[in-house]
């Protein structure tokens, strides 16, 4: 018995392009509804909604950022302008190398880490969330009466 269907060329057949689904969906017969439902998946949403992360992960992210890095946490500009805006340096007319400028930064950055690391052992022995200004004058306070070894 011979077979009843034919056979369409696949050469000749146009190809449905990338850009207009209704297109491509009415070509192959999609029923209608369908088809405007494709073409609206299809479009770009103009506001996409951005992602949200969970509370706490970007302050994660940016803790584990900065402890990989080797660099300066404060900007140099900001600093040198800081420095030079302090009436010691005013009055002496002080002139820093770029070495001189380094180390001062340098220095100041260990005090800060330094006194915040020691603020958070306040915090944490006062069972504190958060640090406060009082942790860090607690801190202060400790310091200024410790006996040099």
């Amino acid at each position: 018995m011979v077979s009843q269907h034919t056979t369409r060329p696949l050469g000749n057949m146009a190809r449905p392009t990338a850009g207009d689904p209704k297109a491509a969906t009415a070509e192959f017969g999609v029923p209608k509804n369908l088809a405007n439902n494709l073409a609206k998946k299809s479009r770009k949403n103009p506001n996409p909604r951005k992602y949200r992360f969970k509370n706490g992960t970007r302050a994660l992210q940016e803790i584990r950022r900065y402890q990989r890095s080797t660099d300066m946490l404060s900007a140099q500009k900001p600093y040198e302008d800081l420095v030079r805006g302090m009436p010691i340096v005013q009055e002496g007319q002080f002139k820093f190398s770029k070495k001189a400028w380094k180390a001062l930064r340098c220095a100041s950055e260990d005090f800060l880490t330094d006194r915040f690391k020691r603020s958070l052992l306040v915090q944490v022995a006062a069972n504190a969330q958060t640090l406060t200004v009082d942790h860090m004058k607690t801190t202060a306070g400790i310091l200024k009466n410790a006996v040099p070894e």
